[in-house]
């Protein structure tokens, strides 16, 4: 953010807080050729830092990270009131959120929700509301496919939705997206790492915010068929289905492998041009 940025009112501010920098990526991208500014926080005490000293117009949470979660981080922001930003928009980003935890989000002050996968037309939107103005938009991309507000989530049976990637090509530039790209590989490896050694520990609350965390991560880059794969566990620990544990555990090497053949197949593409 330039000291041009902070002082043009017309430019709405927005805080994006994740834990996973892939996931940041993405937002900030999104958010080009908009009249906005990012500003990326990799959890709750850094966006405090962040509130004390930059004018920020919305921030957008995720739900689930370690430390201090959205939802908390949600509390503290409306009870503390960092540099005097207690009423600011604060919406909830989420891979899956529950009646109750929507109910707890807006008891808490959350203003609104945005599902991952983020599709741009969706968080243009949803900005726009909570800050009560227009963002203008720049098409980067007059052929980008959008994905329809009626259209059915991901079976799980396809390996790479490239309408997601098409989504987020439509605001980044190739050279931009394929090093997006390519963090994916150690990301989700990390995150199916730390699942693996949960499962030696049969530490359930762990499966659970690990798969949580590489569903959204999958998602976002249209990895379908993993992100369907870390829902099966998600649903197995909640429903405490040793059976469907085991079988979601045993699928997610191969899955795995294949997501991260479809990414490089789509890297190369993007490299051809």
């Amino acid at each position: 953010m330039t000291s041009d940025d902070r002082l043009d009112p017309s430019v709405c501010r927005v805080l994006i807080v994740d834990d996973i920098a892939v996931n940041r990526t993405i937002l900030e991208q999104l958010l080009r050729g908009a009249k906005a500014q990012a500003l990326s926080a990799p959890g709750a005490e850094e966006a405090f830092e962040i509130l004390k000293s930059e004018p920020i117009d919305v921030v957008l949470m995720d739900l689930r990270m370690p430390q201090i979660d959205g939802v908390e981080a949600a509390r503290r922001i409306r009870r503390d009131k960092f540099g005097g930003r207690g009423d600011v928009p604060i919406v909830a980003v989420s891979a899956d959120i529950t009646p109750r935890q929507r109910e707890e989000c807006r008891s808490v002050g959350i203003n609104a929700f945005l599902a991952k996968p983020v599709m741009r037309e969706d968080l243009i939107r949803i900005l726009g509301d909570a800050t009560g103005r227009a963002l203008e938009t720049t098409a980067l991309d007059s052929g980008v496919a959008q994905k329809k507000p009626d259209e059915a989530a991901p079976t799980g049976d396809l390996v790479f939705d490239h309408k997601i990637i098409e989504s987020i090509r439509g605001a980044a530039p190739p050279d931009r997206l394929i090093e997006l790209l390519s963090t994916f590989r150690p990301t989700a490896g990390g995150l199916a790492g730390a699942i693996a050694a949960a499962l030696e520990d049969d530490d359930r609350p762990k499966i659970r915010a690990q798969a949580h965390a590489l569903k959204g991560t999958a998602a976002s880059v249209g990895l379908s068929k993993m992100a369907a794969c870390a829902q099966a566990l998600q649903v197995a620990c909640d429903e405490g289905d040793d059976e469907k544990l085991v079988e979601a555990a045993e699928a997610l090497p191969s899955i795995y492998r294949e997501s991260v053949r479809a990414i490089d197949g789509a890297i190369d593409k993007l490299k051809r041009g």
